[in-house]
C-alpha cells in the first residue's frame, strides 16, 4: 500500500477546507472527496484515490490528524471559531 502524502493538502485553503469537510462528514464518500479537488488539483485527487480501500473511518481519523497538524485546531474548533 502506498503512503498518503498529506503535505499535498497543506497551505491551500481549498485543501484544508476539503479535509475539514471530509472529517466532519459533510463530504460523505471518497468519490465526493475526490471530486472536491477536480479538475484543477489532480495531485490531491490522486492521493484521495489512494485512500480508497483503507476504510473511511480510518481515513477520516488520519485526515483529522493532518488537519490539526496544518491548522493547529481540529475542524470542530475551527468551525466554532469561525
Amino acid at each position: 500500500m502506498e503512503k498518503i502524502n498529506w503535505t499535498l493538502f497543506e497551505g491551500s485553503s481549498h485543501c484544508e477546507e476539503g479535509l475539514g469537510f471530509f472529517v466532519l462528514g459533510i463530504i460523505k464518500t471518497f468519490d465526493e472527496f475526490e471530486k472536491w479537488f477536480l479538475p484543477h488539483m489532480r495531485e490531491q485527487a490522486a492521493e484521495v484515490r489512494k485512500m480508497k480501500g483503507r476504510g473511511i473511518k480510518k481515513m477520516r481519523q488520519s485526515s483529522a490528524r493532518a488537519f490539526k497538524r496544518f491548522c493547529g485546531n481540529t475542524p470542530v474548533e475551527e468551525a466554532c471559531r469561525g
